[in-house]
C-alpha cells in the first residue's frame, strides 16, 4: 500500500505512478480539456499516416466486440438522448443537400430492405398509420388538392381513358357479362384499326369510344374480341344494335 502524493489516500500501487487512480484520471481530464486542439491534431495526423492500419484495427475490434459496442451505444444514446436529437436536427438543417443525396443513395442501395421494413412496421401499427395519414390529409388539404388538379391536367387523356375502361368493366360485371379488358387491349385495337372508326372510317386518333360489337344487353361478352372503336357519332347511332344491324341501317339510308 502507498499514499497518494496529491490526496494522501492509501492505494494499491500497481504502476510507477505515485498517485491514486482518481487523481490520475482528474489530471488527465484537465490536460485533455486544456489541450483538446493539440490532441485532436495529433490524432488526425496519426490517422492520416496509418489510415489502413487504423481501419483494419477498428474493423477487427468491432467484429470481436459487437455486443459490447451495441450495449455502449444504447446506454450512451439513453444518457444523451436530447443532445443527440438536437445535434442531428442541427446537422440536417445545415447540410440539407448533403443529407438528401445521402438518403437517396442509401434508399437506392437498400430499396427492398426498406420497403419490407416499412411494410412490417405498417402491419404492426395500423392505428398509427391511419392517424398519421389522417392528420397529414387534414393539415395539407389545400396542397393535396392542388397536386391532384395538377396531375389531372398533365395526365388528362390518360386518366379519362383509364376511367372509361374501368367503367366499362364495372358495367359489364354488373350486367353479368363474361370477360374483361385492359388499357393495352384498347391501344392494340386502335393500332389494328389504323386510328379509324370501324364503321365510317373517319380519323379517331384524337377521340374515340369503346363499343361492344354484340351488345351486352343481347348476350355479348366483355372480352377484347367483342370490342371495337367507333367515333362519337357512330357509337351514338349504333346504340344497342348489333354491328350487322347498324351497318344494314346505314346502307338503307344510303350513308
Amino acid at each position: 500500500m502507498s499514499n497518494c502524493t496529491i490526496c494522501n489516500q492509501e492505494y494499491i500501487k500497481t504502476t510507477n505512478y505515485n498517485r491514486c487512480l482518481n487523481c490520475r484520471n482528474a489530471i488527465q481530464k484537465k490536460y485533455r480539456l486544456k489541450n483538446s486542439e493539440k490532441i485532436k491534431a495529433g490524432q488526425r495526423d496519426h490517422y492520416l499516416r496509418n489510415k489502413e492500419k487504423v481501419k483494419a484495427h477498428v474493423k477487427e475490434y468491432a467484429l470481436k466486440n459487437q455486443y459490447k459496442i451495441q450495449q455502449y451505444r444504447k446506454s450512451h444514446y439513453e444518457k444523451n438522448k436530447e443532445r443527440i436529437k438536437n445535434s442531428v436536427k442541427q446537422y440536417a438543417l445545415n447540410n440539407q443537400n448533403k443529407v438528401k443525396s445521402y438518403k437517396k443513395k442509401y434508399y437506392l442501395k437498400n430499396k427492398d430492405y426498406i420497403k419490407n421494413k416499412v411494410k412490417k412496421w405498417n402491419a404492426r401499427n395500423p392505428e398509427k398509420v391511419f392517424l398519421r395519414s389522417f392528420l397529414y390529409k387534414l393539415n395539407n388539404r389545400k396542397k393535396l388538392n392542388e397536386d391532384s388538379r395538377r396531375r389531372y391536367q398533365i395526365n388528362k387523356e390518360k386518366t379519362r381513358f383509364a376511367r372509361n375502361v374501368r367503367c366499362r368493366n364495372y358495367f359489364a360485371k354488373k350486367n353479368n357479362a363474361v370477360g374483361f379488358h385492359v388499357k393495352e387491349d384498347i391501344l392494340k385495337k386502335l393500332s389494328n384499326q389504323a386510328s379509324c372508326c370501324n364503321a365510317c372510317k373517319c380519323d379517331i386518333s384524337q377521340y374515340f369510344e369503346i363499343d361492344h360489337i354484340e351488345p351486352i344487353s343481347k348476350g355479348g361478352s366483355n372480352w377484347p374480341s367483342n370490342l371495337q372503336l367507333l367515333c362519337l357519332s357512330c357509337n351514338r347511332s349504333k346504340g344497342s344494335k348489333t354491328m350487322e344491324d347498324f351497318l344494314n341501317t346505314r346502307i338503307n339510308r344510303g350513308i
